[in-house]
């Protein structure tokens, strides 16, 4: 099989799969088997080798039982990142990379800034590279998720204090008052779970998608707590659940809190919560 044959069919397995994205599966499939879109332009007449043809079928006979592709190749980009991924986070998406650039935009000189339920790390090691002026933390209640958040910020070069623990509660003393709150919580309500595609309702950790019977939790929790951490004038930042936007928007009331604003993701959805504090 010939690169364009071997291109052409991947993709096309893909699309016999139902793949959400089939293009772009096959291009990080390609990617991670060593063909670049140069190798692609230069090479498309040359046969490609047994081996990657092999490697190919074997990452399609997983992802034919609906295992997410970053599973499988065990790693996702997220802006400037290449993140290791495995079952114990979510695998960060595209509408999160937003928030961060909210958080950078935000974010003051020297801020100290505390990402809460970091996961993977990816906000907490984004904000870390792109502002090297921040000083960074975050907290995360699942043990497994800290080590590998760690182990993450490790292999980037990236300085990142993690602590293990619920919330706010890690949070020394000495590090308040804090200058920005950021979060991608878990906010999806327990009857959307069965709807989800099989790679998020079945291999993803369910307590980082749901919360429970109330999907506001986190924000109920965010606006109670958060005033007493945060410095008069600073942000508070999430994701959110866009058919709830306005419902977690009036969570957040004077006199704790002066501004509520919620943004659009790129996709025209609401999907962030900007609360500034009183």
């Amino acid at each position: 099989m010939r690169g364009r044959e071997f291109a052409q069919w991947l993709e096309q397995q893909l699309i016999e799969q139902e793949v959400h994205e089939p293009e772009a599966e096959a291009r990080m499939i390609l990617e991670d088997l060593g063909i670049t879109r140069l190798t692609m332009v230069t090479q498309a007449d040359d046969p490609v080798p047994a081996g990657q043809i092999e490697q190919a079928k074997r990452v399609l006979a997983r992802r034919k039982q609906r295992v997410p592709l970053q599973h499988i190749l065990g790693y996702q980009f997220f802006r400037r990142l290449q993140l290791t991924v495995n079952g114990d986070v979510l695998i960060p998406r595209p509408e999160t990379e937003e928030l961060v650039q909210l958080a950078l935009d935000l974010a003051p000189p020297g801020a100290r800034v505390v990402d809460i339920g970091t996961g993977s790390g990816a906000i907490a090691i984004s904000l870390g590279l792109e502002r090297p002026d921040l000083d960074v933390l975050a907290t995360e209640n699942s043990g497994q998720a800290i080590l590998l958040a760690r182990r993450n910020a490790k292999a980037l070069g990236i300085k990142v204090n993690f602590l293990e623990g619920d919330l706010f509660e890690p949070i020394d003393e000495e590090f308040l008052p804090l200058d920005m709150i950021v979060s991608n919580p878990p906010y999806i309500p327990e009857e959307n779970i069965p709807g989800l595609e099989p790679e998020v309702r079945d291999h993803e950790p369910i307590e980082a998608l749901c919360p429970g019977a109330d999907p506001l939790l986190f924000y109920k929790r965010f606006a109670a707590e958060a005033p007493a951490l945060l410095k008069p004038g600073c942000w508070l930042l999430a994701e959110l659940e866009s058919a709830l936007a306005q419902e977690t928007a009036a969570l957040f009331k004077a006199p704790d809190w002066q501004s509520v604003e919620i943004k659009n993701d790129m996709q025209g959805m609401p999907r962030f919560l900007c609360a500034q504090r009183s």
